[in-house]
């Protein structure tokens, strides 16, 4: 009578790790792409609540007899403070919100070195120079990237 040995033979184990090294090849690449997905759909959610945020503002202030816009109020590392419930912090890494403190506008990385820069038209006068209405939080829609984001 013959034993049998419970072990797996090397030519069962080596298609087993050929097995799974092609599984990873396919899933790492779907994974890389969910994650800037991820990303590009928490700039969009931002850049709603950032110009739902404005509005409520400037109808809070109407409310109070004031017409004037109101001011984003950046701090060093909070931005939109002034808008949001919950300030965006600024980036610290390749994706995230920063601010440009010359001119006020306001840049969103949504992958490393794909950026998309926004302007507020808080005054009449910085409208007439952007050429938009008072009041808009936005950005180039001649750039592809904006109107990934904004549109």
């Amino acid at each position: 009578m013959k034993k049998f040995s419970s072990a797996f033979t090397m030519i069962e184990l080596v298609f087993v790790i050929v097995v799974l090294g092609i599984l990873a090849g396919i899933a790492v690449p779907r994974l890389a792409a969910t994650r800037d997905d991820a990303t590009i759909a928490k700039m969009r959610g931002d850049l709603a609540a950032i110009r739902s945020g404005i509005s409520l503002r400037r109808s809070e202030n109407l409310m109070r007899g004031n017409p004037a816009w109101p001011a984003l109020e950046d701090a060093d590392a909070a931005l939109f403070d002034n808008v949001l419930q919950q300030p965006i912090f600024a980036r610290n890494g390749a994706t995230g919100w920063a601010v440009t403190a010359a001119d006020a506008t306001y840049t969103a990385c949504f992958m490393p070195n794909r950026c998309v820069t926004f302007d507020y038209a808080q005054t009449a006068a910085r409208a007439a120079a952007l050429g938009r209405n008072i009041g808009t939080f936005d950005c180039n829609h001649a750039e592809e990237d904006c109107r990934m984001l904004a549109e």
